[in-house]
């Protein structure tokens, strides 16, 4: 069962949040917080939520770099010329795409894992180029057509943002 409601905050704290202009994922999510409790979410949805968090601190760690502590007894045993390569490693690898990605631990990593890790790191620089180049095209549009957002361009209005006004300041006003 999904907690609608919760969906329902999301999409009102997005809305909220673009009409003010720049925004981050977090200041949606802070905004969204404020309507909705963790009792009010659904079983799969509160598992979800724990899940989430601790996936975001399970990335955090694997882009950790490599313990000092193996640095210190490790460096010392191979040639110098290699510490500036294994210097800027991190404690895992990513070896294929998608949302269920496979990662290995750096130290243990073998040619075919790193042959895995180039392929990753080939299909990001696709995106990357491939979102440049629509920005691009998209700035070009805009600016051709003296628009300052799509949303002039589609209807010809300008955007009005909403003044910013925080729920505390209103409450104790």
């Amino acid at each position: 069962m999904e907690s609608k409601t919760a969906k329902q905050s999301i999409t009102l704290a997005l809305d909220m949040c673009g009409m003010r202009g720049r925004f981050t994922v977090r200041d949606v999510a802070e905004e969204a917080y404020r309507e909705v409790s963790v009792e009010s979410l659904s079983q799969a949805d509160q598992r979800e939520a724990i899940i989430n968090f601790l996936m975001r601190e399970a990335k955090s760690q694997m882009k950790a770099p490599l313990r000092e502590d193996f640095k210190e007894d490790y460096f010392k045993k191979m040639p110098e010329k290699y510490w500036p390569v294994i210097e800027k490693l991190t404690k895992t690898i990513c070896v294929s795409n998608g949302k269920s990605a496979y990662h290995v631990l750096t130290l243990y990593a073998g040619e075919e894992d790193w042959a895995g890790f180039l392929d990753v790191a080939d299909v990001m620089e696709k995106k990357v180029v491939a979102a440049k180049n629509s920005a691009r095209d998209v700035r070009d549009l805009l600016r051709s057509n003296s628009a300052e957002s799509l949303f002039e361009l589609f209807t010809g209005k300008r955007v009005q943002r909403q003044a910013f006004i925080p729920r505390a300041d209103m409450e104790a006003a």
